[in-house]
């Protein structure tokens, strides 16, 4: 039961890492006036380059793959299972931050469909390590 909660743990905060560094480069990349107000940083949102969304939408692929797997690797039982898991958890963070920001129509579904297939793959793969 221990090693479920380790792996889970394990699996979100190294996704959750690759979505921060990932994310980070493209605000370096692409930065935005620390001035600005909520409802003017929502229009910058929807007016950045397509190159700012392709990170974005990286950061999210690479946060729920290396959920799955990591998490998937850790553990000895329920690999599959829990890796999913860790992905979906990364997914619903993408979710929130795709409903919350004023992104185009494009950006939220590719985002959302690609981090579902590389959260699936991750933890797949994860589960085929230690067999």
């Amino acid at each position: 039961m221990v090693r479920y909660i380790v792996s889970l743990i394990s699996g979100i905060a190294a996704g959750g890492l690759a979505v921060g560094l990932i994310q980070t480069i493209a605000l370096n990349m692409y930065p935005m006036d620390p001035s600005l107000t909520e409802q003017q940083i929502q229009e910058a949102l929807a007016s950045m380059p397509n190159g700012y969304y392709w990170f974005n939408i990286s950061s999210h692929i690479l946060g729920a793959f290396g959920a799955g797997i990591v998490t998937a690797v850790i553990n000895k039982k329920h690999q599959l299972k829990l890796g999913m898991i860790a992905a979906i958890v990364i997914l619903v963070l993408t979710f929130l931050m795709n409903y919350k920001a004023s992104f185009p129509d494009w950006v939220g579904a590719t985002d959302v469909s690609l981090t579902i297939l590389s959260g699936a793959i991750g933890a797949f793969i994860g589960s085929r390590k230690n067999r």
